[in-house]
Formats: structure tokens, C-alpha cells, sequence
């Protein structure tokens, strides 16, 4: 399958997975089927020996790093614009809450002086 030397070979726990790695870059995946012959005979299953190959070479690994690395930095700018953005809304929150507060005191003096001076107009007649 490699080019080269097959430097590096693993395989699944279930056995019908297998992924190597070559010294000329290329990964194969390898998806097999009807390995364990006389289990899946017993069991009715098909029993064709039959592998899915996935190449991935290195420079296509390489394009699909630079695009995850693309995509990590585009990912940490909105996540700071996000904090910006919430950090800008607090602040203004703040100063609304602040400017509303304020409003109701100056309400709540007028009704008081309103409520004194109709008192006081009860209170003389």
C-alpha cells in the first residue's frame, strides 16, 4: 500500500479496523469485513473478504491542518469579539440601571414634595 516503509500500524479492539502510517506520508484506513471467518459463518453473516481503503496523503493532512489552524484562530477572534461585546453590554446595562435609579429618586423627591404640599394645603383649611 505505502510507497515506502510502513512505519507505524495499529488496529481496533474489534479487530476490523486497521490504520497504518507510512514513511511516504499516506495513512490508510482500512475497514475490513468477513476477517473472522468461522464466527460469522456460524453466526449466518457474509463471509466475503472484503476491505474499505480510505487514502489520506500528507499533503491533503496538511491542507486540513492549516484549515483546523484557520479555523481555530477565526474561533478565538469571535470568542473576544463575544467577550467585547458582552463586556460593552454590562457596561452599558450599569449605566442604564444607574440613569434609571437616579430617574426614580427624582421622582419619588417630586411625589414626596407634592405629598407635603397637599398636606400642608389639607391641614390649613
Amino acid at each position: 500500500l505505502h510507497i515506502g516503509d510502513c512505519g507505524h500500524l495499529s488496529v481496533s479492539a474489534d479487530g476490523r479496523t486497521v490504520i497504518s502510517g507510512g514513511g511516504d506520508g499516506s495513512v490508510f484506513i482500512l475497514h475490513l469485513k468477513g476477517v473472522r471467518q468461522a464466527e460469522t459463518e456460524a453466526m449466518g453473516e457474509d463471509t466475503t473478504r472484503t476491505a474499505d481503503v480510505v487514502l489520506i496523503n500528507r499533503a491533503d493532512m496538511m491542507v486540513q491542518g492549516e484549515r483546523v489552524q484557520l479555523l481555530e484562530a477565526e474561533n478565538k477572534n469571535l470568542q473576544s469579539e463575544l467577550e467585547r461585546k458582552i463586556a460593552h453590554l454590562h457596561n452599558e446595562y450599569k449605566i442604564t440601571m444607574q440613569e434609571k435609579r437616579e430617574q426614580d429618586q427624582r421622582e419619588i423627591q417630586e411625589l414626596r414634595r407634592r405629598f407635603e404640599a397637599l398636606q400642608a394645603a389639607s391641614t390649613q383649611k
